[in-house]
């Protein structure tokens, strides 16, 4: 809860200087001050979408969001992946794609990576999760699908998915490691048995692309306090405002006074 209200509070406090600030072509981003998510699309033009775009994520998952169809990651047991500090976040790539099939909304895709969020960027019911996983895919003709799952933090182990991944050694961007055997079965099976929520979005990040499908699973899973703290240190803050209602204006539009216009 207290890093949603720092969170508000800093969005708050940077939307006039997100109407003041010309864009100046840099297109470096961060997480906060003057290149973070409400300045983004002021670090280039190709960021238009982050502040014009009209279905924007991550959103608050609630009623009025459609039941997504049941999903499955058909993916090998266990696997090995490249895992690596990009600056951003903590990113897992597969070292061999081929093998990771989904079905999400009733189309193939094929697993790009996964990385981590904290806190989280959906929300469910105006909740807020410590951690979200994003699950990146691209089907044949590369339009993407990305599966969200939330984490809580207790007591205990985590979930055996995480057992393999030593987070204090990825603290400096540019990091990496080999993963190996990695256990993807709890995943699988809670993707199986997940009630998700589906709606067109666009990516997190710039350049706040749209058209990305998005599911995101309303059970959480469980990391363990000591992997949560590694993962938050190596990370830090990486979570992007909630945006508006799809298909509605920006909320930095309205707050700008920009108006975007359509033609038949």
């Amino acid at each position: 809860m207290r890093a949603i209200i720092s969170l508000l509070l800093l969005s708050a406090s940077t939307l006039t200087s997100a109407c003041i600030y010309p864009r100046d072509g840099n297109a470096g981003w961060s997480y906060d001050g003057a290149t973070g998510p409400t300045l983004w699309d002021k670090l280039s033009s190709n960021n238009a979408a982050c502040a014009e775009g009209k279905h924007q994520s991550p959103i608050n998952i609630d009623w009025a969001i459609s039941a997504a169809k049941q999903s499955s990651f058909d993916f090998p047991e266990r696997a090995d992946f490249t895992i690596l500090n990009n600056g951003h976040t903590i990113l897992a790539k597969p070292a061999e794609p081929s093998k990771f099939a989904s079905t999400l909304g009733g189309r193939v895709y094929e697993l790009l990576q996964f990385h981590f969020h904290t806190p989280s960027e959906h929300t469910l019911d105006g909740k807020g999760f410590p951690l979200e996983a994003h699950f990146v895919h691209s089907d044949a003709d590369g339009k993407l699908a990305v599966f969200g799952i939330f984490f809580t933090v207790g007591s205990g182990t985590s979930s055996p998915f995480f057992h393999k991944m030593d987070f204090k050694n990825l603290s400096a961007n540019g990091d990496s490691a080999a993963l190996k055997n990695v256990n993807l079965k709890p995943i699988m099976t809670h993707v199986r048995n997940a009630k998700a929520r589906s709606y067109s979005g666009s990516l997190t990040t710039p350049p706040c692309t749209e058209g990305v499908s998005w599911f995101v699973a309303e059970a959480p899973l469980k990391i363990s306090a000591t992997q949560y703290a590694a993962l938050a240190q190596a990370m830090g803050f990486n979570a992007r405002f909630t945006q508006g209602v799809p298909g509605k204006e920006n909320i930095l539009a309205q707050q700008c006074g920009k108006r975007t216009t359509t033609t038949a």
